[in-house]
């Protein structure tokens, strides 16, 4: 299941995002150790009360304990006015160690995509998502073959 955040995910969220291999291949923004402090701001930054400006994270959850957070999700939209990629969205997900190797992370990650190309994602007028993966991370290039994407180039 993909939800928004509740401030009552804090202590799930900061359990399931506390292992070292999640930090790993993440950016710098992502700390480690992942405290229930840090859980609770990133809670705080996305839920917003404005609809006009409706969150682009999202916490991923068993649809069986639709309260357990196991990973998370999301759109990094470029918002600034001089940006020439506005209708680009990048692609960024993380699962905890316990439920990866399940599918879980593939299921989600197509579904974001076909929302924002089939459903209320269109509304926002997204034409590109993208992702960066660094190349070790076999498992999330994985992810991102099965939904479609395909490798486009290599940062230096």
């Amino acid at each position: 299941l993909i939800r928004p955040m509740h401030p009552q995910d804090a202590a799930s969220m900061a359990a399931a995002a506390s292992a070292p291999s999640i930090a790993k291949y993440m950016t710098r923004l992502f700390p480690f150790p992942y405290t229930l402090s840090d859980a609770q701001a990133w809670i705080s930054f996305n839920i917003s009360s404005d609809p006009a400006t409706p969150s682009t994270a999202f916490v991923l959850t068993p649809l069986h304990s639709p309260d357990i957070v196991i990973g998370g999700i999301g759109l990094k939209v470029e918002t600034s006015p001089l940006s020439p990629s506005k209708h680009v969205a990048e692609l960024a997900y993380w699962i905890g160690e316990e439920w990866a190797g399940r599918g879980w992370t593939t299921e989600a990650v197509r579904g974001l995509t076909e929302w924002v190309f089939e459903g209320s994602g269109m509304e926002r007028g997204w034409t590109r998502l993208w992702a960066r993966v660094v190349r070790e991370n076999v498992g999330s290039r994985k992810v991102l073959s099965r939904c479609g994407y395909r490798d486009e180039g290599v940062l230096r």
